[in-house]
Formats: structure tokens, sequence, C-alpha cells
């Protein structure tokens, strides 16, 4: 092969690989369950015998091989993909990131037994005195200053319960603010670490879980930091006792994926020896999966690969796991307006926050009443924003 026709093939490969990114993800703009074996098989199927080196043809063949029945096959060629990948520095992109971090279903069953997690050395904790429930979130400091005040209060405001705030790397400022806390449902923990990594941030409530789980004999409901609370919990978390589910975690059956099987944002579960052994195995998981990545590695869906292989874990147990879009809407999102604006919307509910332990105003109440709606539609909340603000000077 000439070098002209080496470039024009080159060429013609990414022209190829890159319709079958937007391919993919329109489908998943619109449902999950627009990936069909019937109607994507030939489609993906003649991009991987064409390009069977590549990651992105490799990564979508195994979508469909996981998705209809042979998950075994999928697992190998996300394996291949990823080794592939690794070894010449492909750029991978959106859901395909995935691989980095999924090890297979089979992978650490054998050596589990007797195998200490590494949990995080916390450097300031303090336990709260009431224990209906619990509901935990973790950030960094830049997400604490962004969402975890406002987190903090909305959820006081939707459940009788303890707040508990896990931060890594806090000012000096959040400290004080933790420290002068008056309202005794409010606990946190703190640590410091050289880590530097959004998917560590995102995955940190899990890996705290085990010490929430020791410290409080109540259930437990775990959130993103960068959500809001839309309703009363406390009943959502004591049914836990009545059914015989040991986990409630959005699930999307029709998932082309591991790591889009099971979503992390709310996860609603039982203080008992089998979920204390689910964190565990997450975070046995965790390291295994870190480990075999370098530094500029991008480790991004690393919780839910983790959720994932824990819940197999847990049902091989003898523990369930149910779904938990059974409850309905439980939080909201910056989905629709981008965490920015969603933020600002937070820090006009953070100027009114009462943290002495009094019951909070009527004013805070219609503040919520509104501030779903507004989140639906970004023209609305811009609107608000700035009569709001027009208000103020």
């Amino acid at each position: 092969m000439n070098k002209n026709n080496a470039i024009s093939n080159t060429l013609a490969e990414k022209k190829a690989i890159t319709a079958l990114r937007m391919y993919l993800q329109k489908k998943i703009r619109v449902s999950f369950k627009e990936l069909s074996l019937e109607k994507d098989y030939e489609y993906i199927n003649g991009l991987y015998i064409k390009y069977p080196d590549n990651p992105s043809a490799l990564i979508a063949k195994g979508y469909l091989e996981w998705r209809f029945g042979d998950k075994a096959k999928g697992e190998s060629l996300f394996e291949k993909a990823f080794k592939i990948a690794k070894d010449t520095g492909y750029e991978l992109k959106g859901r395909e990131i995935g691989i980095n971090t999924y090890l297979g279903t089979s992978c650490i069953d054998e050596d589990i037994i007797g195998t200490q997690p590494k949990f995080p050395d916390f450097n300031h904790v303090r336990v709260a005195t009431a224990e209906h429930s619990i509901i935990l979130a973790a950030c960094d400091e830049i997400y604490f200053q962004k969402f975890g005040r406002a987190f903090t209060g909305i959820c006081l405001k939707h459940s009788k319960g303890v707040v508990h705030i896990h931060v890594i790397n806090p000012s000096k400022d959040t400290l004080r603010f933790f420290e002068n806390i008056q309202d005794t449902r409010i606990s946190f923990s703190t640590e410091q670490t050289e880590i530097n990594s959004r998917s560590y941030y995102a995955s940190s409530r899990f890996l705290v879980a085990p010490f929430i789980l020791d410290a409080y004999d109540a259930n437990v409901l775990i959130l993103d930091i960068d959500s809001i609370v839309t309703r009363n919990v406390d009943p959502l978390i004591r049914a836990l006792a009545n059914g015989p589910e040991d986990v409630f975690v959005p699930t999307m059956p029709h998932a082309w994926n591991p790591w889009n099987y099971h979503l992390a944002g709310t996860v609603l579960l039982k203080n008992n020896p089998l979920m204390k052994e689910f964190f565990r195995h997450f975070s046995i998981y965790y390291d295994k999966a870190a480990q075999r990545l370098d530094a500029n590695d991008n480790a991004w869906w690393i919780d839910q690969n983790s959720l994932y292989r824990a819940i197999l874990r847990l049902e091989k147990n003898g523990g369930q796991a149910g779904n938990v879009k059974k409850y309905g809407t439980i939080v909201t999102g910056p989905q629709n307006l981008g965490k920015d604006e969603f933020s600002k919307l937070l820090n006009l509910y953070n100027n009114n926050i009462d943290f002495s332990g009094r019951a909070t105003t009527d004013g805070n109440d219609e503040f919520i009443a509104v501030l779903t709606p507004l989140l639906k539609h970004k023209g609305l909340a811009a609107m608000f924003l700035e009569s709001f603000y027009d208000s103020c000077k």
C-alpha cells in the first residue's frame, strides 16, 4: 500500500468512526431502547469487520453483544478495545470511556475473600445525634461552595434525620462553617488527599458509606451534592424495612453496557450486613479498576462500574436490588440548566438557610415550590434570576 492510499484509508476510518459516534449519541438522546439488534447489527457489525482493531468499532460491537445476550463476548470486546486504546493512545470519548474501568463480572470473585479495601482517612468527623434516617453526599471544596450549603439546608427541610456531608480537601472556611453549625442533625467528615480527579470525587460518597453504616443504626439515602430533594424522603427510607430489597438504584434495563445499567445519583439502602459487604466489594473493585490506569487516563464511569459489579455480588450473596424509579421523582438536578445556573438558584436559597436547628420559614417553602418548574426551563430560570437581581439593586 502506498503512502497516499494509507492516508486515504486512515481518513476514511476516522470519518466512519465519527459517523458511528454521532449515530450512537443520537440514539442515546432519544432512548436507550433505540439500540436494535435487527436495525443496527448490519451497520455496526460492518464497521467492526472493516476496522477490527479500532477501539470505537470494538466497543460498538461490544454494545450489541452485551445488550442482546452474550455478555461474556461483549466484555471480551470491551477489554480488547481497552488494551488497543491504551497501547496506541487512542482517544476514547463519551460513554466509550467506561471501558477504562470495566474489569468484567468474574475478574475478582476468586480473590475477594480476605481482601481489605482502602477507605479514606478522616481528618475531622462530627457524628450527629438524631438517627431516624441518613442522607449522605460527598464532594470536593469547589462543589461544596457551589452546592453544599444549599443541598444541606434543603435536605433538612425534607427529612427529620441526619444529613452527612463528606468534603475532600476542605478550606479553613468550610471547616469553620461545620464547626459553628448548631443544628444537631448535621454531621460531617473530611479528608485530605493528593488525588485530583472528578471520578474520585464522584465515587467518594460510596467509599465513605461503610463509616456511615457503622456510625448510625439507620437506613441511608445517598445523593449527588448537585441535586435538590423535592419531597419528604423519610417515608421512603423507613419503607425499606417492609420490603425484601436491600438497595434501590436507578436502573436502565435497556442500557448497552454495564456502566450505564445502574446510575449512581440516587441510591437508597438498608443498613445491614449484606450492604456492609456490598460496600467492601465496591471499594475493592474501585481500587482494582483504578490501579490499571495511569495518572492521565480518564476514569469517568468508575463509580457506576463499581456499582454494577457490587450489585452482581450482592445478588450472588442472596441480596436483592430494586429500581428506585418505583418511588417516582425524589430529586431534581442541573441537567436542563447547566451547573452554573443551577448553582445560582441554589445560592439564592442558601441566603435564607437557618442552620441553628430552628424551624425553617414559610418563605423557604414557597421558594422550593417554584424551584422545580424553574429547573425544567432554562429561559424561565434566567428570567427569575434577572428579576431577583434587579430587586436587590
